[in-house]
């Protein structure tokens, strides 16, 4: 450290935010420091690196503080600075809608992989359910040719669909992606090529146990005793929407994946079901990820 840098600088900031947040147990302190101070100051994070000696206001140095305090008390980086990385892409996020997680992105590179083996070339209708943010729906919009790939997405939740909406308009697919208020396929009677989901998928206890989710929509989080309450309702109601030919792409938790494939294969033994199911990210930011794929028909 630099031995005349100020008390106000950006690196002694840094490293007293990054010290409060890693003594209340946070893991990623010195990211979430990092991202605070860049919220601030509307620098990004090589920014801050070149700026280190560069002083912050009081007016700034309070903002931080107050950022970090409730980052303390258990709100996400993402609601804090209202945005999230997806695929290459912010996402406008806040309170009321899930926050999109890298593993995620998973389930959208299996879309897109699955898209381009089933139909190269024809027409596909895909269909995301419980679309929150609107990040898988937008994603494979963004990789996929408009003229051939149309894209819905629909979820139960108004709070979530007007992120949904504010994310459609800022990646200019107001035109391309439609987003639609709806408790699962109640709304459609289909036929839909591909169905996307990322729906709750965690058992109740993981939610009431984890402080970590307690800022994030318990709506889009909570699949029943044994998570998979949703599941199972998408699989039973999607036996009358889908096209002769189709592929369902769903993102579970690992320990579900044994359970969801006798599922799926009871009710659809012959089709293309993917699941994608990642591991929960680890404290050194690493996510482990196993895919399940029954066989095709």
């Amino acid at each position: 450290m630099n031995a005349k840098r100020s008390e106000r600088s950006i690196g002694r900031a840094l490293s007293f935010f990054t010290a409060e947040l890693r003594a209340a147990g946070i893991d990623t302190a010195r990211l979430d420091a990092e991202l605070l101070i860049g919220q601030v100051t509307g620098k990004n994070r090589t920014r801050l690196a070149i700026d280190m000696d560069q002083e912050l206001t009081e007016s700034q140095q309070f903002d931080v503080m107050r950022l970090v305090s409730r980052r303390i008390r258990g709100e996400s980086v993402a609601y804090l600075t209202g945005s999230r990385e997806f695929m290459g892409h912010d996402f406008v996020v806040g309170p009321g809608v899930l926050v999109p997680r890298p593993e995620t992105e998973l389930l959208v590179e299996r879309a897109l992989e699955t898209i381009d083996r089933l139909w190269p070339r024809e027409p596909v209708r895909v269909l995301d359910l419980c679309t929150g943010s609107g990040a898988i729906a937008l994603s494979v919009s963004l990789s996929t040719d408009p003229d051939r790939v149309s894209v819905t997405g629909s979820d139960i939740s108004t709070d979530a669909l007007v992120y949904a909406r504010k994310n459609r308009a800022s990646l200019g697919l107001d035109s391309r992606v439609e987003l639609v208020e709806g408790d699962l396929f109640a709304w459609t009677e289909g036929p839909w090529d591909m169905v996307l989901t990322n729906p709750p998928y965690l058992r109740s206890g993981q939610v009431d146990d984890n402080p970590d989710l307690a800022a994030e929509p318990r709506l889009a989080l909570d699949g029943g005793k044994d998570g998979l309450d949703i599941i199972e309702r998408i699989l039973d109601q999607a036996k009358t929407r889908m096209a002769p030919r189709f592929a369902l792409v769903i993102e579970i938790d690992p320990d579900q994946a044994d359970a969801a494939r006798a599922l799926a294969d009871s009710a659809f033994p012959t089709a293309n079901v993917i699941i994608v199911a990642p591991q929960i990210t680890n404290a050194s930011g690493q996510s482990n990820r196993s895919i399940s794929q029954p066989n095709t028909g």
